[in-house]
């Protein structure tokens, strides 16, 4: 179903206007469509406010997690970024030749949401990279930083029933997927009966509530792509610390719609969107 499978899709959400220290994000954007290439790399940019340093630095090494050219550049800054994507678009091109006589593609989408309160910033970072894997690489990533410590957290730590949070995400599932309530997981295609799901190990907060990003082989076979349960505030009532949580003051996001439309443009072309539109 296209609901849980929007890589770099869910990122919507809809906060109010922040009162105090909130933070200065920019939106900045890396494109490239020559040869091989085909990019459309939006990311945040933290100008100011509490731990902005830090947010950063954890922005720069998401991207560095999807770098084939580690070995030649890190990214830090824009500036190096970019060094990273024409690098990688060089790379790309020559392990094509030296296999064949056609470079290989390098196809780089990604998207972002930028989510603060009183109590903690929520940072959402989604990648889909493809250059000729049989299945191409798609990455969700949340930085969560207490904005009192300025340290960063697993929202794990904020759930004071995770058992109910996961019977909260099987009802939320059942009903994204029109199953009944007994269905067996034969029928879900999952590698867990509903009533035993575990929570995700990456949770980010959206415009429903608590969004689980669930990886390749996390819950499902690794031929299932990402699968996506949003769980709403309205649900989860006091399960979830501190008071507060939901009441989502300022909000950005940068590509998300555009870059929804990339990504499924592209799985059309590659004849893949029956299977990934399923979840």
């Amino acid at each position: 179903m296209k609901k849980l499978y929007t890589l770099l899709l869910l990122l919507a959400t809809s906060m109010t206007v922040a009162t105090a220290q909130t933070h200065t994000v920019e939106g900045d954007l890396i494109m490239r469509t020559a040869n091989n290439a085909d990019v459309k790399l939006y990311f945040p940019v933290v100008k100011d406010g509490p731990g902005a340093d830090k947010l950063n630095a954890q922005i720069m090494n998401i991207y560095n997690d999807l770098n084939p050219v580690k070995e030649t550049v890190t990214p830090v800054d824009k500036v190096t970024l970019e060094q990273m994507v024409d690098e990688s678009i060089d790379y790309a091109a020559q392990k094509g030749l030296t296999k064949s006589i056609e470079e290989l593609p390098y196809t780089h989408f990604a998207s972002w949401s930028y989510a603060e309160n009183d109590f903690l910033i929520s940072i959402i970072i989604a990648q889909f990279i493809d250059m000729g894997d049989p299945r191409p690489q798609i990455q969700m990533n949340v930085i969560n930083i207490n904005k009192i410590t300025g340290e960063m957290f697993n929202i794990h730590d904020l759930i004071a029933r995770p058992e109910h949070i996961s019977e909260l995400a099987a009802k939320q599932f059942r009903k994204d997927h029109k199953f009944p309530e007994n269905v067996l997981r034969l029928r879900t295609g999952l590698s867990y009966e509903l009533a035993d799901l575990p929570l995700a190990k990456t949770i980010g907060i959206t415009k429903k509530g608590l969004s689980m990003f669930y990886v390749r082989g996390e819950i499902a076979p690794s031929n299932f792509p990402l699968i996506i349960i949003s769980v709403p505030f309205s649900a989860i009532d006091n399960n979830v610390y501190p008071d507060g949580f939901e009441k989502n003051k300022f909000y950005m996001q940068g590509g998300v719609k555009e870059v929804e439309k990339l990504v499924f443009s592209y799985l059309d072309e590659q004849g893949e969107v029956g299977k990934h539109k399923k979840y």
